[in-house]
């Protein structure tokens, strides 16, 4: 998906699609289709968490044998990340009002969440590692949001945000418990910064 790939870009594009980029104190990069506001929102739709990795580096450069990493084991990590996204997200989302569901409507935000450019770790750390960061070696990883209307599909916003290592890391990628811990405050904190957006938005309409 070439969203994917300009949201992880260095070198961010003025327009995208339609949208234009706009200042913000919150995030790295906003864009916001003209005209668009986030105002009457009431319910969310969110749809499951697409992830993506880090496309220039190979997990199993430098490894052989058993230590090379399987298509079922990055597979794992998808599928663990996807259900602790939506759990978490419900959680937070529902209690404030906002019942993330499927359904469509006038009221009812599509949510389409990213993660771009997770890195599994260097051959030379210890075996079962996945760092969503790590440190000097590898870049950040990138969390895109885009924001819909649930009747027509059309883009209203995306937002892009890049995360450093004393937020983002985790270890032991064969333990699903260690990395629902690790990504649970994460995710969070973007359920919180979503519902913060709506909640500004209705409070000024």
């Amino acid at each position: 998906m070439a969203a994917l790939h300009l949201a992880a870009a260095a070198e961010a594009p003025k327009e995208w699609d339609g949208l234009e980029q706009r200042a913000s104190g919150r995030v790295d990069l906003l864009y916001v289709r003209a005209g668009a506001s986030l105002a009457g929102y009431k319910r969310i739709r969110l749809e499951p968490l697409q992830l993506a990795f880090d496309r220039n580096r190979d997990p199993n450069r430098g490894r052989s044998g058993t230590k090379r990493r399987r298509t079922g084991d990055l597979e794992k990590i998808k599928k663990t990340l996807a259900e602790e996204f939506a759990q978490v997200c419900e959680s937070e989302l529902a209690g404030r009002g906002y019942f993330p569901g499927k359904q469509s409507g006038h009221e009812v935000l599509e949510v389409q969440p990213f993660i771009v450019g997770l890195c599994i770790a260097a051959p030379d750390e210890p075996q079962g590692v996945v760092s969503f960061s790590p440190g000097t070696r590898l870049r950040p990883v990138t969390m895109m949001t885009e924001l819909r209307n649930s009747e027509t599909n059309q883009i209203l916003a995306r937002v892009v945000d890049k995360h450093g290592a004393s937020t983002l890391r985790l270890h032991q990628v064969t333990s699903s418990v260690i990395i629902r811990g690790a990504a649970r405050p994460i995710i969070a904190r973007w359920a919180s910064a979503l519902r913060t957006a709506l909640e500004v938005a209705n409070e000024e309409s």
